[in-house]
């Protein structure tokens, strides 16, 4: 991708996070019932898993987990590339509705599912090998503990970054003219490295702010299964919409302020007779 030429001179553009914040509030607002629909669907689908833990008591535990985080990372790894096409639908001011949530989860399904995957396999892989090191007692086993921390909290940073970009990628964002960018979950996971890198802190606030959301949602259990889903799903879609205007892969937002020129919206007529 090629920087304009007009902004060579400036590299990046500037980030500003509290607009794509109170954009995020101010739309998921504007669209709360919506996303009061799409929560309440997701929180009743958590039924099967539990369903599954609880009649499974002729399973050894550790097959039950195993399963019950399998029904998670395949089953709710599409829903939520569901709810964040609604997200990426109404950033672009376009008409979405409940149905937008199964319309995305189809289209995003082998993705979504292999990216809900990955993130199940890394995270007891990663919490596996670190109750592993934390119980020796040597130098070496400090040192593994310090690199799993490290990985593990690495990945965690990634992760909010990595529903936006999915269906950003697969909508055609990063395609260029002569170009179709790469799909599936392993060039998500890919971007986001390059997107956390280009913009550390943003994205780890932006971990903090997921962090925050869903603590206050476990406190308050009501707004858990009605706005959780909703207000992440903005919020993450919105600031890395922030990013990427920055990297100029995406332009900028209109500036209400802003004066738009007349020829964007003059009507041209050909005369007759005039080929």
């Amino acid at each position: 991708m090629t920087i304009p030429q007009d902004e060579q001179n400036t590299r990046l553009r500037p980030l500003r996070p509290l607009r794509a914040v109170k954009m995020a509030i101010r739309l998921g607002w504007d669209h709360i019932g919506l996303w009061m629909i799409v929560g309440f669907t997701l929180f009743s689908l958590l039924s099967v898993p539990l369903m599954v833990w609880q009649f499974g008591h002729l399973i050894p535990p550790l097959i039950l987990v195993f399963i019950c985080a399998l029904i998670v990372a395949l089953g709710f790894g599409p829903l939520l590339a569901g709810a964040h096409t609604i997200a990426w639908d109404i950033g672009d001011h376009r008409e979405t509705g409940w149905l937008d949530l199964w319309r995305g989860a189809r289209e995003l399904m082998i993705p979504a599912a292999l990216l809900g995957l990955i993130h199940m396999v890394v995270l007891i892989v990663g919490t596996v090998a670190l109750w592993f090191y934390l119980r020796q007692h040597s130098f070496i086993s400090v040192i593994a503990t310090l690199v799993c921390i490290y990985c593990l909290g690495t990945w965690v940073v990634l992760a909010p970054l990595q529903m936006p970009l999915l269906v950003m990628q697969e909508r055609g964002v990063f395609d260029e003219p002569e170009r179709r960018a790469r799909r599936g979950a392993v060039a998500v996971i890919r971007r986001s490295f390059f997107v956390a890198l280009g913009a550390p802190a943003a994205t780890c606030a932006l971990l903090i702010a997921n962090i925050g959301i869903l603590s206050f949602s476990v406190l308050t259990v009501i707004t858990l299964p009605l706005f959780t889903v909703g207000m992440l799903a903005m919020l993450n879609d919105q600031v890395v919409r922030a990013l990427l205007v920055r990297f100029f892969v995406l332009p900028p937002p209109l500036d209400p302020q802003e004066a738009v020129e007349d020829e964007e919206f003059r009507v041209k007529f050909r005369a007759d007779g005039e080929k």
